[in-house]
């Protein structure tokens, strides 16, 4: 179907025929579609109209980013729904770099002072934001890589990995001293 409304051709042989390779539906109702080369990959990038043919009139693409986050940006400054897409535009404009998108937490209305999430093109951009920091309206803040595998849960009760209390699946308690199956008061 892809390859189809891509106007792609189906030999491997012919070079001019670059296609899709596969194509995986996500649990967060996405799709994800690998081409067989980087050409491929770049024209689906650029050529917006096949997505729309498709899979749905509203479908947009989600270009690969590598996201670094800003730190101590002004809560008040962020807020509001068109903040993210004016914030992109002008980072985009004051650092010099491509950024596919930029997230501003739920936690902004909360506190004074907010991270921001920005996911730029390549990782010579995101490398460069995180040596030089990012300018926001003449501001600069610092930035590092956001790994987002790297923080871990921790069951409190079992004292397993992957997951919290809430979603513990073991009956019996373990005792976070000794590994055995007690509370920790009673060690």
């Amino acid at each position: 179907m892809v390859n189809r409304t891509l106007g792609m051709g189906r030999s491997d042989d012919d070079p001019a025929s670059a296609r899709a390779r596969a194509v995986r539906y996500l649990p967060s109702g996405d799709w994800k579609i690998m081409f067989n080369t980087e050409e491929a990959r770049k024209i689906a990038e650029t050529t917006t109209g096949w997505v729309k043919r498709a899979f749905n009139p509203n479908a947009t693409v989600a270009r690969k980013g590598y996201t670094v986050v800003a730190y101590g940006l002004s809560s008040q400054r962020v807020r509001g729904a068109a903040m993210p897409q004016f914030l992109l535009e002008k980072i985009k404009a004051e650092n010099n770099v491509e950024v596919v998108r930029v997230v501003v937490p739920k936690t902004a209305k909360k506190k004074t002072r907010t991270p921001l999430y920005v996911a730029v093109s390549t990782v010579d951009d995101a490398n460069a934001l995180c040596t030089r920091g990012v300018v926001v309206e003449g501001t600069w803040y610092p930035c590092e890589p956001f790994a987002d595998g790297a923080a871990f849960r921790q069951c409190y009760r079992c004292y397993g990995f992957g997951h919290v209390v809430k979603m513990c699946t073991v009956r019996a308690v373990r005792c976070g001293y000794c590994s055995s199956t007690h509370r920790e008061t009673e060690c």
